[in-house]
């Protein structure tokens, strides 16, 4: 096989903070935190609605995948088809790859080398291919390759073939390692597509989704998204509703905006249209194939839509802010096509020219008008031991609020990279919800250029899950914001919780993703008990998770493992803190 595969001879067993075992693999080594994971007897009957029980059964959600995890296979002839099946659903729940452990070594599949489908294919085949056959004896009607193949003609019917039956070879790792390498080859820029686990005896095939096909691995990974996707609903749907707020002047003029028909800003951005009717990708380059550029499609709710990259379908500012690296107010003046002051309060670009005490020196480019700004330091207090204070180069392209303007015939402006209403104003630009006022957000939490935490809540009763309007159809409003929000380095993350009143609820949304096992409050300080596995992720770097969790809520978090007296921890908490000190 041409894919690479990496046994960690170096990091055995104990380097996992968990382990996930199928029936009849072996045991985990002491001090690693083990999760039984079984189909039970008959699933071959059921083998999708088996997958979500067992997942149920076993307690596992998404944020035990924030640790380390591997999961431990039977070796045993046989064990392979139900070790696939449980692998598909892991994959499912946790969105990646895991680490297998089978022959005696571990298959580092989380790892972003572990394999690639880059093998040249012979192109596209002449013909529309419904079904294929990797591995097992050559059927009866249906195109047939050997698992290992890798001859240009091969690959082409395992990437282009529409539906693909795989019979796994005898024995765990061979089965997985040929498994994952289909997976790659067939990859697409949306994700993997899975192949049906086939015996090599079923019928010819008599239509793409004949169900006598054997087992739909991909159906298991969709089954276990949605039951992943369940779970957070509830969640959702438990969140509290707030009275609605007025609507601030600037996100109303977002929404104006976004009135204006995307295809004259199309024009004005100066994309052309394509004989098919369709627009220019303006990021061609996301593309895996360049001949696929003319992919845009413009929207009955006028959005520019383009499903083969990261950025799928936006509003007209979205667009502009994407295309330019605008601020949010500098999108919205574009789209508007009006000559809005840089004043108080608006968003600006700026580019760091260099560094003074107070600060960086910048400019900001208004419409060939350059001011000179000055960009305090962001102030966070004591942060954490690990944690570096955001440092901006010459050159840097920081999003910023104008906080004030100089006395002075040039105007100095001042601007603030830490200003709550910034992250308010850069979600606006992506969340329609939060320019209509049917979602708020209630606190921010930010150390930039690292982490930033937003609460949000929505006012309305009935209508959008308000986390999963922020966050948007695969993740893609909460990327563009994260883009934005950090466009020096690219490294900041941005995390969507739901605002709770109550106080004990409202924590334990703010430490997601780290899944809180029991916590206890008291007079503005809180004690919050995480399982040891995930102990290093849920303190978060040098504490930061549990500094930002404390600023939403306003609580003084402290992080303790499992198994710690929680009462004699907040004791101890409030008796290091003084009366007086501040929280």
């Amino acid at each position: 096989m041409s894919m690479a595969f990496i046994g960690s001879a170096s990091r055995g067993l104990s380097g996992y903070d968990l382990a996930i075992r199928c029936p009849g693999a072996p045991a985990a080594p002491n001090g690693v935190k083990t999760v039984d994971l079984r189909l039970g007897d008959g699933w071959d009957d059921d083998p999708v609605g088996r997958a979500v029980e067992a997942l149920e059964r076993s307690g596992l959600g998404r944020a035990d995948f924030k640790s380390r995890v591997v999961l431990l296979a039977n070796d045993d002839t046989g064990g392979e088809r139900e070790t696939l099946v449980l692998y598909a659903a892991l994959y499912g729940l946790a969105g990646r790859h895991v680490d297998v452990y089978a022959g005696g070594t571990v298959l580092e599949l989380s790892r972003p080398d572990w394999a690639t489908g880059d093998l040249p294919d012979a192109g596209r085949p002449p013909k529309w291919l419904p079904w294929a056959q990797a591995g097992g004896p050559p059927p009866e009607g249906i195109p047939w390759v050997p698992l290992e193949g890798n001859d240009p003609d091969q690959v082409t019917v395992i990437r282009h073939a529409n539906r693909l039956r795989f019979v796994a070879p005898a024995g765990t790792r061979p089965a997985v390692e040929a498994f994952v390498r289909l997976a790659a080859i067939r990859r697409r820029p949306k994700g993997e597509r899975f192949p049906h686990l086939s015996t090599g005896h079923e019928p010819v095939p008599t239509r793409k989704d004949d169900p006598l096909q054997g087992i739909d691995l991909y159906a298991v990974v969709e089954a276990a998204r949605r039951y992943q996707e369940e779970q957070r609903r509830s969640a959702a749907d438990a969140a509290t509703v707030v009275a609605p707020r007025e609507v601030s002047p600037r996100l109303r003029r977002i929404a104006e905006a976004n009135r204006v028909d995307v295809v004259s800003v199309l024009q004005r951005l100066g994309f052309s249209q394509g004989e098919s009717g369709k627009w220019r990708c303006p990021w061609s380059g996301a593309h895996p194939d360049s001949t696929l550029a003319d992919t845009v499609q413009v929207t009955d709710d006028n959005r520019a839509r383009c499903k083969s990259c990261p950025q799928w379908e936006l509003a007209p500012v979205a667009l502009v802010a994407e295309t330019r690296e605008s601020a949010p107010d500098e999108a919205v003046s574009f789209v508007l096509d009006d000559d809005a002051a840089v004043e108080v309060g608006a968003t600006v670009t700026a580019r760091v020219t260099g560094v003074e005490t107070a600060g960086y020196t910048c400019t900001v480019d208004d419409g060939g008008r350059n001011h000179a700004a000055l960009l305090f330091r962001p102030r966070h207090g004591d942060l954490p031991e690990g944690v570096q204070p955001v440092e901006w180069s010459a050159g840097d392209r920081v999003t910023a609020m104008v906080t004030d303007v100089r006395p002075g015939p040039d105007g100095r402006l001042v601007l603030s990279a830490t200003a709550p209403e910034l992250v308010t104003r850069i979600l606006g630009v992506f969340v329609d919800e939060l320019c209509s006022g049917r979602v708020v957000i209630m606190k921010v939490a930010r150390v930039v250029g690292t982490r930033t935490k937003v609460a949000i809540a929505r006012t309305t009763e009935s209508g959008s899950d308000a986390r999963g309007a922020v966050i948007g159809h695969g993740a893609a409003r909460l990327r563009g914001a994260q883009r934005m929000l950090d466009r020096a380095f690219g490294r900041e993350r941005l995390e969507i919780i739901d605002y709770a009143r109550d106080p004990r609820t409202y924590l334990v949304n703010a430490m997601k993703p780290t899944r809180v096992e029991d916590l206890l409050i008291r007079d503005g300080h809180a004690v919050v008990a995480v399982e040891r596995h995930l102990y290093r992720g849920g303190i978060g770097q040098g504490g930061l998770n549990a500094q930002l969790a404390g600023a939403l809520t306003g609580l003084y978090v402290r992080i303790v493992p499992t198994g710690t007296d929680l009462t004699a921890a907040l004791d101890e908490l409030i008796a290091e803190r003084s009366p007086g000190q501040a929280k």
